[in-house]
């Protein structure tokens, strides 16, 4: 398992993908201790890197762009290609994210809300599924750091081709694919996508 701790702490999704793997080659030969001892180890994985509950008030100081260009890099790392959209663009929309690859083909429409307090309501959610329809997009999603009202999650539960994310599962979200000290080199991810976007060079 020494090749799994080598992706710890900044790659805990891959550990655990490998672990799952480990387990789907080896299952039928391995004795249960062994089989249970897997599975507390992806457990303690998600628990200590995963789950790990970072102070929301890392999100809160970033500004409005920045927290747009963060949610850019962690939606190219999970594996779609993001285009932000102008400051002018009236459709309310901050990120394009896409996957072109066959049988994976996605749109996504981001709307990014760099909140402290307030929650998002139901009328917020009810305009994003409205672009959502007249661009023909695959799915909205809305990102906040904030949360969102129970009519607004009702409303989403209706609705599959939306998806909210508050401010704990952005959380969970950056851990899981950035690892669990993204705090540590969020200037970065945030300058990295600068440059892409040519805002910035390297």
């Amino acid at each position: 398992m020494t090749w799994v701790l080598d992706l710890l702490p900044h790659f805990p999704n891959e550990a655990i993908k490998a672990i799952d793997a480990y387990f789907l080659a080896n299952y039928q030969m391995l004795p249960d201790n062994s089989l249970l001892a897997l599975s507390d180890c992806a457990s303690i994985i998600r628990a200590r890197y995963i789950n790990y509950e970072h102070p929301k008030e890392i999100l809160y100081e970033l500004k409005p762009k920045d927290f747009e260009f963060l949610v850019a890099s962690l939606y190219e790392q999970i594996g779609y290609e993001t285009k932000l959209t102008k400051s002018s663009y009236d459709g309310g929309i901050d990120v394009f994210a896409e996957k072109k690859e066959i049988s994976q083909k996605e749109k996504l429409v981001i709307q990014c809300k760099r909140y402290t307090i307030e929650r998002i309501g139901v009328h917020e959610i009810r305009n994003l599924l409205g672009v959502v329809t007249d661009i023909k997009a695959t799915k909205g999603v809305l990102i906040t750091s904030s949360s969102f009202s129970r009519e607004a999650q009702k409303f989403a539960e209706c609705n599959p081709s939306i998806e909210l994310i508050d401010c704990s599962n952005l959380i969970t979200l950056l851990n899981t694919y950035h690892g669990t000290y993204w705090i540590n080199k969020i200037d970065r991810l945030i300058n990295d996508q600068k440059a892409k976007k040519g805002i910035v060079k390297r």
